[in-house]
């Protein structure tokens, strides 16, 4: 199966209809807030938050719809639902997945800026933060990088990479990438010009 760009889905409007899933893994203060408001404005697609639930069984993908639902009215034409991994505590089993329609992405930002920002986060509230203290928040970022690149490397070809800072420094490039239609061509297009959009296909 081809991971297709999301604007070349057919849509489904009927009552009871099978939601597809979107995926990012990444990590605290890598603009996962930002995408995740991105792609939650799109017409299709639901959620915009991490949800901090794990993806190992099928009830899973259940218990995900009706915990959103609790709180949120689907839009009527969506058909897709995202979530945000960003900690060892929460996994995702990519068999869960199979035979459907879905998009797993996966960001990084470079450790320098990322470090800053989640020991600035931290040190900013009134309580007391393990990640407020550096060698804590280094020690978490290792780790998520650790089980990112362990991830890959169990599920080549599911996913689809790139530099969490392209979301501000080529947003055009990075959403053109996500959303335009023609597949795995138009996204290999764009790579011709910035290397660090990097589409891994299923295949």
């Amino acid at each position: 199966m081809r991971i297709r760009p999301f604007n070349s889905i057919s849509m489904n409007n009927t009552p009871g209809r099978q939601y597809q899933r979107i995926i990012l893994l990444s990590h605290m203060r890598a603009y996962s807030s930002l995408i995740g408001h991105i792609l939650g404005s799109h017409p299709h697609i639901d959620g915009y938050y991490e949800m901090h639930l794990s993806y190992s069984r099928a009830a899973d993908l259940d218990k995900q719809l009706r915990l959103y639902m609790q709180s949120e009215a689907p839009k009527p034409g969506s058909i897709y639902f995202f979530d945000k991994l960003l900690h060892d505590d929460y996994v995702l089993d990519t068999r869960i997945l199979e035979g459907s329609d879905y998009r797993i992405l996966m960001s990084i930002r470079s450790p320098e800026y990322s470090l800053k920002s989640i020991i600035h986060l931290f040190q900013a509230k009134q309580t007391d933060e393990l990640y407020a203290d550096p060698a804590q928040a280094t020690d978490y970022y290792i780790r998520r990088l650790k089980s990112l690149a362990t991830f890959s490397k169990k599920n080549p070809g599911r996913y689809f990479y790139f530099d969490a800072e392209l979301i501000k420094t080529d947003s055009q490039n990075l959403l053109r990438a996500l959303t335009q239609n023609g597949g795995q061509r138009a996204i290999s297009a764009n790579m011709t010009d910035n290397p660090s959009l990097n589409p891994i296909w299923a295949g």
